[in-house]
């Protein structure tokens, strides 16, 4: 909980590349959602309040959209850029945070050098 002022908890919702953009934000809106954008990759993400997530979620589902991922997560309102070394010092923090018992999820702020997210 100390560093629980540097996420924000939102709900997340993607879809694949190709989704049609105006019928997932026709759907989102009507629902509540906050936001609708296309990532510079062509995934389109949906961003909610915690509170109206499930209703999104369904809403968008049973319109016949794909949802490729759907969850409730603590997004970084700001991110630290590491390089190579840092990166990789980070993640192996993070694996062995993970590995832990009572570590239930692990989230970060840093932005991770491009080679070692491919290798995931």
């Amino acid at each position: 909980g100390s560093v629980a002022y540097l996420f924000d908890r939102v709900g997340l919702l993607t879809f694949p590349q190709g989704t049609n953009e105006e019928a997932v934000m026709e759907v989102a809106v009507a629902a509540d959602a906050d936001e609708v954008e296309v990532t510079d990759e062509g995934i389109v993400e949906v961003t909610t309040a915690p509170e109206v997530f499930d209703a999104v979620h369904d809403a968008l589902k049973s319109a016949g959209l794909a949802v490729e991922f759907a969850e409730i997560l603590q997004r970084p309102s700001s991110q630290a850029v590491l390089d190579d070394e840092n990166s990789e010092k980070v993640m192996g923090l993070i694996d062995a945070l993970d590995e832990l018992d009572d570590v239930q999820e692990v989230f970060t702020n840093a932005s991770l050098a491009g080679d070692l997210l491919s290798e995931e």
